[in-house]
């Protein structure tokens, strides 16, 4: 098992920071949705290109826009894409994603339409 872990570490090429920040998914149509606190979340770490977060429902699109909120140090979008989504033992779903771009608020939605 050590030596898988290493393994996976070695490969990694950006730093992994435990981060619990607040997160909100901007897409799919979140304004449509009956209870917006589903689509609110947490991160469990981030790095330079990539984001471990967990909801509470399973979201079937690959790209989302994340609103990452750093409470009282700032906030930002990011346009990710889904790897790996996974149901945990408490039924949330965790997932792993990685960073394409940060947008800014005024394209957020934008940049996803055909």
């Amino acid at each position: 098992m050590q030596q898988t872990l290493t393994a996976t570490a070695e490969r990694r090429r950006h730093l992994r920071h435990l981060i619990e920040a607040q997160i909100m998914v901007l897409y799919p149509e979140f304004w449509l949705a009956d209870d917006e606190d589903h689509l609110c979340g947490w991160t469990q770490n981030l790095s330079e290109r990539g984001v471990c977060f967990s909801l509470p429902v399973l979201i079937p699109n690959r790209e989302l826009i994340l609103h990452i909120d750093y409470e009282g140090m700032g906030a930002e979008y990011v346009l990710v894409r889904v790897v790996d989504a996974r149901q945990t033992a408490d039924g949330d779903w965790r997932y792993h994603a990685a960073i394409e771009r940060s947008v800014s608020s005024i394209n957020a939605l934008d940049c996803l339409q055909p």
